[in-house]
């Protein structure tokens, strides 16, 4: 975006293609100065300028096709040339965007490097906030290029790329916290978070690509009018980008960056450079005497010869990217390191005690569960005691001491129960969007007791796909209306729903129930809706049958009913200040939610819902 006021598109046209084209020109002919790959000298032999159009009143562009001969290295020196054909395309609106599109990769990621360092005059990248608030915000996120601010370990991955059709609810609170977001493919398109790029897919002919340009840069101008904050992020449970540096205290670490993690061929090339020739390590905790709290000295070993240099870099920020500030260039060969990182911030990350990372050129702050769990569903259980869990078992004296007889399941098909049992059976189904049996369709069994597969099995192979449920029930610790939340009554029950979800494959859980039906009987399975003494199922021969025809292409799930948990007190203290145990349990839940989406399960909480 321009920092000032354009009073001539056409004349800033052809300043931005002037400018672009000797950058493409050094790329072309001096590949290793400029990219640090490999690859061998050409030349640009024709380029062809295309005057500005007008696309509408207001938006013009311009373009330059040329050609490009690159020796052919697989063959003796001058013996042949590849030609290749290029384009590059400067659009600018009047409003002070510009949009620079080219069909080189290099030559991209050179211009986008420049444009960062204000090589063009001017101008300076749309910000990280802006692209989300035009292309991503409220939107399905289909793809996420994730960059960890965490420090680098053999039990965690330092990058990933996850797809799917909409990845707002695949993220992980917990895992995926100290992940940041430097692209996003959403249903809008691509946008590179860290160098401010677009992609949009191919353009078929120039109608479309201007169709397309129009709609990318009216939106990117209404996110610019909206004034996003750097508040707006691609993910709440993700790590987020900050722009300012003033809590930014006591490093801990630094070490170079992956140079398989960096966008661009340049940018990959120098980093592994610089692996091979340098050793990095921090030279002391926190800052040096006299320097910023967010500066750091970087102890720097040259691999060939040992020799070591410290060099003080502090970092600051410029239109929300770091740069590195080295003050004192050390001596050669050291001076080779203190520049590259200087150019390039990409090339150093930094981690502190305060929470936050330097990767990628971003600050990011790690947010550990800050975001509420959504998995709670509230039910009304009024005409229920809380905190039992099944019919009450009867009591007798035996040798002056109290002994509990067997559970008489059935007593939740009468009026007088009020466990959580006969809820579950009778509301909860409903409620939680579950079908109520019916024959040959849809099962509901009780599996109640030690070694349980869970308190209750629902398997519904009327629905497309067909869909298998675990649900785990445990009453409140009280009933008191001023219940807080707390992680001890969940633990139990979570323990329990954790450890049989492998019970979610259907051939294993086939297996377990026939044991189970073998020990307790098989008469603990209904294909009715809840009814006053409704009898079960004289046998198991139909639910067998359904469990060992479902398959693998079916939906599962893991519900808690456990309604210790009040609405009106979780709610308010995710609002507001969270309580200790508020915050366990919202980790202890993450932690279960976790575990479930790892064998491809979603999973719910039943909570109160006064």
């Amino acid at each position: 975006m321009h920092t000032g006021t354009i009073s001539k598109i056409d004349e800033e046209i052809d300043a931005v293609m002037g400018a672009a084209m000797i950058v493409i020109n050094d790329v072309v002919e001096l590949p290793s100065r400029v990219t640090h790959s490999a690859k061998v000298a050409g030349s640009i032999t024709k380029t062809d300028f295309i005057a500005p159009w007008g696309i509408r009143p207001g938006l013009r562009s311009a373009a330059c096709i040329y050609e490009e001969d690159r020796p052919v290295t697989w063959l003796p020196m001058g013996a042949a040339k590849d030609r290749l054909h290029h384009l590059l395309m400067v659009t600018v609106t009047k409003g002070g965007l510009l949009l620079l599109t080219t069909t080189d990769a290099d030559h991209r990621a050179a211009l986008l490097q420049h444009l960062q360092f204000d090589y063009f005059a001017n101008w300076k990248p749309v910000s990280q906030a802006v692209l989300v608030k035009a292309l991503v915000e409220g939107e399905k996120l289909k793809t996420l290029w994730l960059t960890g601010v965490h420090r680098d370990t053999g039990i965690k991955p330092t990058s990933k790329i996850i797809s799917g059709s909409d990845l707002v609810d695949a993220i992980d609170p917990m895992n995926d916290a100290s992940f940041l977001a430097g692209a996003v493919r959403s249903t809008k398109g691509g946008v590179s978070l860290r160098n401010s790029s677009v992609w949009t897919g191919p353009n078929s002919n120039l109608q479309t690509f201007e169709a397309r340009t129009v709609n990318l840069l009216t939106l990117v101008d209404l996110a610019i009018q909206a004034k996003p904050g750097s508040e707006l992020q691609v993910h709440g449970a993700l790590a987020s980008w900050v722009d300012d540096l003033a809590n930014v205290n006591g490093c801990y670490a630094v070490s170079q960056a992956d140079h398989e993690t960096l966008d661009g061929a340049s940018g990959r090339a120098k980093a592994k450079a610089l692996a091979d020739q340098f050793r990095v390590e921090l030279n002391a905790l926190g800052a040096s005497a006299g320097q910023p709290a967010c500066a750091f000295a970087v102890l720097v070993t040259e691999i060939k010869s040992s020799k070591t240099a410290v060099v003080e870099v502090e970092p600051y920020l410029v239109d929300g990217r770091i740069q590195y500030l080295v003050a004192t260039m050390p001596a050669a060969p050291f001076n080779e390191w203190a520049s590259a990182i200087s150019e390039s911030s990409a090339l150093l990350r930094a981690y502190y005690d305060s929470g936050h990372t330097i990767t990628g050129g971003t600050l990011a702050l790690v947010r550990r569960q800050e975001s509420p769990f959504k998995g709670f569903v509230y039910g009304n259980f009024n005409k229920y005691n809380v905190t039992q869990e099944k019919p009450p078992a009867p009591v007798t004296l035996k040798n002056g001491k109290k002994v509990s007889g067997a559970v008489p399941l059935l007593d939740m098909m009468t009026d007088t129960d009020e466990s959580l049992f006969k809820w579950i059976f009778k509301e909860g189904l409903t409620l939680l969007g579950l079908k109520k049996p019916s024959p040959k369709g849809v099962w509901l069994y009780c599996d109640d007791g030690a070694s349980e597969v869970a308190d209750f099995v629902h398997l519904d192979v009327e629905s497309k796909p067909k869909r298998l449920t675990l649900v785990h029930a445990k009453g409140a610790d009280s009933d008191s209306g001023a219940r807080q939340a707390a992680p001890g009554p969940y633990e139990l029950v979570a323990a329990q729903a954790i450890k049989n979800l492998r019970a979610l494959d259907a051939q294993l859980l086939l297996d377990r129930i026939r044991e189970r039906l073998k020990k307790n009987g098989s008469k603990r399975i209904w294909d009715q809706p809840w009814a006053v003494n409704l009898a079960p199922l004289p046998d198991a021969k139909a639910f067998e049958a359904a469990l060992g025809k479902l398959g693998t292409n079916y939906d599962c799930e893991v519900i808690i009913v456990q309604p210790h948990v009040r609405k009106s007190d979780f709610v308010k203290r995710v609002g507001s200040a969270d309580t200790v145990g508020a915050s366990q349990l919202r980790t202890l839940l993450f932690g279960v939610e976790s575990l479930a989406r790892a064998v491809n399960a979603e999973f719910r909480v039943v909570a109160d819902r006064i």
